[in-house]
């Protein structure tokens, strides 16, 4: 569980980097003890992408502003879920390999945890709460 204290991006980054390393897992893990390794950090950080977006809302965004935020990324969520796989399966079809979709993924998931962690509020700035 995230602490009130604790800065709720820092968490997300980190949710991100443990899908990226098993991803990486993914590409270049060899035998079924990497593979299943992977597949296990990947799967975690999916949990997490359901908590964690409402957290970050509720402590970066007005109390009335919260419910649009949250739907607003459960709708980009879903739609990024839903056709995720296909593009993934694309990208195999193309190259014969999972390496170059696998690894746009890991890229991806690499993006999100640098968008997130832009941002953050300066250490400066005073936080409101919600």
């Amino acid at each position: 569980m995230v602490d009130r204290d604790r800065d709720r991006r820092i968490a997300a980054a980190v949710n991100f980097a443990v899908q990226i390393f098993g991803v990486l897992l993914l590409i270049f893990g060899n035998g079924w003890v990497l593979l299943t390794l992977g597949c296990i950090l990947f799967g975690l950080g999916i949990g997490n992408l359901t908590s964690l977006p409402p957290l970050i809302a509720q402590e970066e965004f007005k109390r009335e502003d919260v419910v649009t935020v949250v739907a607003l990324v459960v709708a980009i969520n879903q739609a990024v879920f839903a056709f995720a796989p296909a593009i993934v399966g694309a990208f195999r079809d193309a190259t014969s390999d999972y390496v170059l979709p696998f690894t746009m993924v890991a890229c991806v998931q690499l993006l999100a945890a640098t968008v997130v962690l832009l941002g953050r509020r300066s250490l400066s700035s005073p936080r409101t709460p919600a």
